[in-house]
Order: structure tokens, then C-alpha cells, then sequence
């Protein structure tokens, strides 16, 4: 359209040489609508990328979300319950036997040798075998 109006432009009055009321007109009328179309075509850009990332933003919120609804079912789970009641309250269901290990701070301090070493890490791991069964 714009090509249209300019070819139109050079070829309306040439034997004149002067620039009439109505060629000033058109040019600038031209020169409008080329800001007004580069305007309209920016900010169609520029919100179709927003949008997209807004979408891409929702997508993840409610990820999110449905993990969270996902916790917040297992958190009222009787499972859950007994694990925490374990963990932070140190309570036991019946028969079952709680174990405590104190540590000294000074026998930590001081290098331990191979042998004990791995005499400690094969009883506990000897230990960890017993309950996984």
C-alpha cells in the first residue's frame, strides 16, 4: 500500500517542479502511517512475546502447585505422620526399640586409623543389613 501511495506520489504532477499543498500532504500522510504500521507491528511483537512468557510463567506455577497438592496429601497420610512423630518427637510404636549414640567431642577431634575405621564402617553396615530385612 505504501508502495502504491509513493509510485503514485512520483508519478501525480510531474511536468511541475514546485511541491504542491496536496504532494506535501500525501508525503507526509505517508510517513505517518509508516510510524503508525512500525508502532503497531512493535508493540504486537512485543506482546505476543510477553504473552508467551507469561504462559510459559503458568505453565511452571502450576507445576508447582500440583506438587505442592501432591505434599499436602502425603503430609495426611498415616505414613507421614508416624515419620515425623519418629524423626523430630523421638517416639516409637509398640515393640519397636529406639537406639541413641553419644558421641564425645574429644574423640572426634583425634585421627582414627584404618583398621578401627573400617572395622566401624563394616558394623554398621552389618547393622543396616539387619533392619533392611
Amino acid at each position: 500500500m505504501i508502495l502504491f501511495l509513493f509510485t503514485f506520489l512520483i508519478s501525480f504532477n510531474v511536468e511541475k517542479k514546485g511541491f504542491s499543498a496536496l504532494r506535501i500532504f500525501l508525503i507526509a500522510l505517508i510517513i505517518y502511517m509508516s510510524g503508525e504500521l512500525i508502532f503497531t507491528v512493535y508493540y504486537y511483537i512485543s506482546t505476543k512475546k510477553e504473552s508467551h512468557d507469561l504462559t510459559a510463567k503458568i505453565s511452571d506455577i502450576k507445576t508447582q502447585n500440583d506438587k505442592i497438592k501432591k505434599e499436602i496429601q502425603f503430609a495426611n497420610t498415616q505414613e507421614f505422620i508416624e515419620k515425623i512423630a519418629r524423626e523430630n518427637l523421638m517416639l516409637a510404636k509398640d515393640g519397636e526399640t529406639i537406639v541413641y549414640f553419644k558421641w564425645d567431642k574429644k574423640q572426634n577431634s583425634q585421627p582414627v586409623s584404618n583398621q578401627s575405621e573400617n572395622f566401624l564402617k563394616k558394623f554398621f553396615d552389618n547393622l543396616l543389613k539387619l533392619f533392611q530385612k
